[in-house]
């Protein structure tokens, strides 16, 4: 099931929710963080506050998938500059021997 976020206060109940689920207290969770359970009560009460880095790591200690989708819900079809990035980060690919420079 998805859960789209349209506003930053959405974040809250959706970070409890997902905590809930996990059968995982505020004290659990701060456990895992390494943080006391007051820092990370104050920290899910303002998760708009919360660095990316911190809040990407509480979705994942639950187990959540971020995903990113352009606001109309459709995934691009023709290649994009994204793809491109994605490509050029999937490592060596084969070279043509006409691609290959004699020195």
């Amino acid at each position: 099931m998805q859960f789209p976020l349209q506003t930053i206060d959405q974040l809250k109940p959706l970070v409890q929710g997902f905590r809930k689920r996990a059968g995982l207290t505020q004290a659990a969770m701060a456990e895992k963080l390494g943080i006391t359970q007051q820092s990370y009560a104050q920290m899910e009460s303002n998760l708009g506050s919360t660095s990316v880095e911190r809040l990407y790591t509480i979705m994942r200690l639950l187990d959540v998938q971020l995903s990113f989708l352009p606001s109309d819900g459709e995934v691009a079809t023709k290649p994009s500059k994204a793809n491109k990035i994605k490509s050029a980060m999937t490592g060596p690919q084969e070279v043509k021997q006409s691609d290959k420079t004699k020195w």
